[in-house]
């Protein structure tokens, strides 16, 4: 790959736009500028494949990184997939279902399966002020068709994202699955949110492991990318990236490791920062 030429990497929710949010004109043109100036773009979520929005999807990207790493995929090609082992998922549901005050959904290539919701309040749990993961959960939950843990039927799962109004609960149920796997915990960015949440992965599936495998792939430098994201499990990919940006609206944890800070989702900051690297 061409060394003066970048590889752009973009978490999606919180980063490109708020989930259930179209990203804003400036940020598309941007993104599809610096594609057209040679440079390559390739999201990095969270979310499955799947359930990727087609607004955000039509911006056109060079492959992208799942489910937080555990799926990583360059020109439509799977270089990696990291689904986690079956009993592994079968202790960290038990974990997981031990307690009503306690939801989660598993995140699976053909979507999600959700826990039991019969005592959640999703309207408290979408406050404003709330993480971006847990608003990401949260648009999931109320948008597609509605899967249970029972409709399951044992097809791989790349990641477990749980939450609960009890941060004493979460705090206890994290000391339990952090024996098992790798712990993501976000912060809300306001205080009074009555929700806390969290995920978790195998261990050594994250952002900045895919991002070095999709430079690998490519034959490009590390030190050619730049990567951009706003929560916790953006962090590793914030850190392995030549450059890593972390949003104006950003947890300050993730602000604190990033190498600079653009201006926030809501004020178009991909799109600035794309501007003033002159990548576009």
């Amino acid at each position: 790959m061409d060394k003066t030429k970048k590889i752009l990497f973009f978490d999606i929710d919180g980063t490109l736009a708020m989930p259930g949010v179209p990203p804003s004109e400036g940020v598309v043109n941007a993104i599809r500028a610096a594609r057209k100036n040679g440079h390559m773009a390739f999201l990095s979520t969270g979310r499955t494949e799947l359930i990727v929005s087609p607004d955000i999807l039509s911006i056109g990207f060079d492959g992208g990184i799942y489910s937080a790493g555990g799926r990583v995929v360059v020109g439509g090609r799977e270089i990696a997939n990291h689904s986690m082992p079956e009993a592994l998922t079968r202790s960290i549901i038990e974990i997981l279902s031990d307690t009503t005050e306690l939801f989660y959904t598993l995140e699976c290539g053909s979507g999600n399966f959700h826990g039991n919701l019969e005592h959640l309040d999703l309207s408290s749990a979408a406050l404003t002020g709330a993480s971006s993961e847990l608003l990401r959960v949260v648009q999931i939950m109320t948008s597609a068709s509605q899967k249970t843990v029972a409709d399951y039927a044992g097809e791989p799962i790349y990641k477990v994202s749980y939450f609960s109004s009890s941060q004493t609960e979460m705090d206890a149920v994290g000391r339990r699955l952090s024996a098992l796997g790798k712990v993501v915990r976000f912060d809300n960015m306001l205080p009074g949110v009555p929700f806390f949440s969290g995920e978790v992965t195998g261990n050594g599936t994250d952002k900045g492991k895919a991002l070095r495998d999709v430079c690998n792939c490519l034959g490009a430098d590390v030190e050619q990318s730049v990567a951009f994201g706003d929560s916790m499990n953006d962090v590793e990919m914030l850190i392995a990236a030549g450059i890593g940006v972390a949003m104006g609206n950003a947890e300050p944890a993730v602000q604190k490791i990033a190498d600079r800070i653009c201006e926030s989702c809501d004020e178009h900051g991909v799109q600035k920062e794309l501007e003033r690297m002159r990548l576009v």
